[in-house]
């Protein structure tokens, strides 16, 4: 008697190519990506500034561990940084003992947590894993090909960005309670206290709220008031009681810096933005309201803050994170 089943000669069927498919591009982002990021890697324990704020960093986190007011009266040394980073990088410099090297290491650890955030969130948005790994693939060389000058550089942005991305994928998980709203708003305050520009993410879950529930969005607006005053309590008393005059020193603001900036990133992301636009009936379903939010803010955000004095187009990589989920999805 012949036990064997002939359905397992066949050959694959329709329903297994599209996931052979997904793992096939995956392959090629990653390799594509980490070709990409060799440069940035090779660079990271060589002592020559990569970025034109990486010499300022440093002086700025050594003056913060010394004792020294970091946020003090003298305008001809503006620090117009949030303190977080200073803590962060300084912390692992006492294993490390180079803070140029300690700082750039910890931009390449957030990076790399980016990358997994970024396919966490767009598995808790509904895609499945290899569509959740793709989506963190473009994450990392989005992010690259967005700010190429910020990867593993010792600066606060993508560490901010880290962090702010932990608050999305918090605020994703079900069910939105109290606890998870206020674990989302400290996240969103701690990432606001690394590096202030990163605002979509906050006004998106802000916007969601007030559709969803009413009574969330008044605790929401609690805790983040509440955290942003404890957090800048802590920083006044440890830093300097010139904090908010300086991170929000007024700087020249230039039309054509947004014009340069956003053309800069619509030419590069053009592909992806076109079949975002393209298949956004589908992405932006009704549970997906506020990627659509957190998209549209961080792009009009990004521009417009690119445009001021001292801004680049780093501005703009939160908006490739955007693009990146809705890639996965």
């Amino acid at each position: 008697m012949n036990d064997s089943n002939p359905q397992n000669l066949s050959p694959p069927g329709p329903q297994s190519l599209p996931h052979v498919g997904a793992m096939s591009v995956l392959a090629i982002a990653l390799l594509a990506g980490a070709i990409l990021l060799l440069q940035n890697l090779i660079a990271i324990p060589f002592d020559f500034e990569r970025n034109y704020n990486e010499g300022w960093n440093v002086y700025n986190t050594q003056r913060f561990f010394s004792g020294a007011v970091v946020y003090d009266d003298n305008l001809w040394r503006v620090n117009n940084y949030p303190p977080v980073s200073f803590p962060v990088v300084g912390s692992l410099d006492r294993l490390i003992g180079d803070l140029l090297l300690s700082g750039r290491l910890v931009a390449l650890i957030s990076f790399s947590a980016v990358g997994m955030l970024a396919a966490l969130a767009t598995a808790r948005l509904g895609a499945n894993r290899a569509e959740a790994l793709f989506g963190g693939a473009c994450a990392l060389g989005f992010c690259y090909l967005a700010a190429p000058d910020w990867v593993a550089v010792d600066d606060p942005q993508t560490l901010a960005e880290a962090i702010m991305l932990a608050g999305f994928v918090t605020y994703l998980a079900e069910p939105p309670g109290r606890t998870r709203l206020l674990a989302t708003a400290g996240l969103v305050m701690l990432a606001g206290f690394t590096k202030h520009n990163l605002v979509a993410i906050p006004i998106a879950i802000t916007l969601d709220l007030a559709i969803r529930s009413r009574r969330h969005l008044v605790f929401w607006l609690a805790a983040c008031a509440s955290l942003a005053v404890i957090f800048w309590g802590l920083t006044v008393l440890g830093a300097g009681g010139s904090f908010l005059a300086q991170v929000l020193q007024p700087r020249a603001f230039a039309w054509q810096s947004v014009d340069v900036h956003l053309l800069r990133f619509v030419a590069i992301f053009a592909a992806p933005i076109m079949l975002t636009v393209l298949f956004s009936s589908r992405i932006f379903t009704r549970d997906r309201r506020v990627l659509a939010a957190y998209g549209i803010v961080a792009l009009v955000s990004g521009a417009l803050l690119s445009g001021f004095e001292g801004a680049s187009y780093n501005m703009l990589q939160d908006a490739a994170v955007f693009l990146a989920i809705a890639a996965g999805l």
